[in-house]
């Protein structure tokens, strides 16, 4: 048989399809390298600080409400009205700002006051409180605390005493190895201050405005030229929020009045009050939407009935409350708290625009 340059037609045949495959395969092949590579210039670009501004600066949409509102859990009603809030003020996204509860409280601030020029019914300025109180909520567990190390210089570290008494200190050092908090000459001298080594609570507020409560212990005491003084503190790692309320609570110094309130009970099974018209004077330490803690001289017992009035918060003639506890104070005082047991919506949204600091 004559040589062929070309080959048999046979060996043609049976080569033909390995060349098909490599193409095919080559194909394949650079069709997986282009979408890897527009995968990742579309990555780049999502994780690009272009894109991130867009995000942040864009409005709040329907779609971010959605994915806040299954992530953490937002009621229904309240997700509603954050939305409309997102509407009418323009608020940028909240997916990004919502760690940083002090925008988002300067954000609420002004919606408050929009909600009050549009006459809003006292039912949603109080759901406006509640999703206000949630969002708070929501803050604190994206930006925990977990350590005292983590307490910025300045803060107002309270000294929980024995009888529930807090004494404010300012918190002037904080290394890896302790912390230091100045404290005022009288508690210095005090025979009761607490011993070294024995374990204490303390309380503070982070920035976002949530209680952070913690034990620990003193190392020692350090008298200062100044006529103050220094309490060494250890750290501690275990550091408690408290988001048990349903609303948020402020620490105040503000006069308040109380009466005696008896419960009478009707025929009927209807349950009434008769308010003493004689009133005591007392001081307001701590208020909520839901209770306060006044200060008295007056040794009353836990579970009895009072009427307190707030002239400086709300202009109600009273407001109905049952004693929760009684504690005693040093100096011969008293802390009652107090448990609202009948306040009237619009009572407890002035309370609430107090405690926020809303004023017109």
């Amino acid at each position: 048989m004559p040589y062929s340059p070309n080959g048999s037609p046979i060996m043609a045949r049976q080569n033909a399809p390995v060349f098909i495959i490599i193409i095919v395969l080559l194909l394949i092949a650079a069709l997986i390298f282009l979408v890897w590579l527009l995968s990742k210039q579309i990555s780049n670009y999502y994780n690009s600080e272009e894109y991130l501004e867009k995000e942040r600066t864009r409005p709040t949409n329907a779609k971010d409400i959605k994915k806040l509102k299954e992530k953490f859990k937002i009621p229904k009603e309240e997700a509603a009205l954050l939305m409309e809030l997102c509407n009418r003020q323009n608020i940028p996204n909240l997916s990004f700002i919502i760690k940083d509860n002090t925008q988002v409280q300067e954000i609420f601030k002004n919606a408050y006051f929009d909600l009050i020029k549009s006459n809003a019914s006292q039912d949603k300025i109080n759901l406006f409180f509640k999703l206000n109180y949630t969002l708070e909520l929501i803050s604190a567990q994206t930006k925990k605390y977990i350590s005292t190390r983590q307490i910025p210089l300045s803060t107002v570290v309270f000294y929980i005493s024995e009888e529930g008494e807090q004494y404010p200190f300012n918190l002037i050092a904080n290394t890896k190895d302790c912390f230091a908090l100045e404290i005022p000459k009288f508690f210095y001298n005090l025979k009761n201050k607490p011993d070294i080594l024995v374990r204490i609570k303390f309380t503070f507020k982070s920035q976002n405005g949530l209680s952070h409560n913690f034990v620990t212990r003193i190392m020692r005491y350090q008298e200062n030229p100044d006529g103050n003084a220094t309490m060494y503190v250890a750290h501690s790692e275990n550091l408690i929020t408290e988001t048990h309320r349903h609303f948020k609570r402020e620490m105040f110094d503000d006069i308040c009045y109380f009466s005696s309130a008896q419960k009478i009970l009707d025929k009927s099974g209807n349950i009434t009050y008769k308010i003493s018209e004689k009133k005591y004077k007392g001081s307001l330490s701590n208020i909520s939407g839901g209770g306060c803690c006044i200060k008295t001289n007056l040794p009353i017992a836990e579970k009895q009935n009072l009427a307190v009035i707030f002239p400086n918060i709300t202009s109600e003639s009273h407001i109905l409350g049952k004693i929760k506890g009684t504690r005693k104070l040093p100096a011969g005082l008293f802390a009652l708290h107090i448990q609202f047991i009948d306040i009237s919506i619009e009572a407890q949204n002035k309370i609430l625009a107090y405690v926020y600091k809303y004023k017109l």
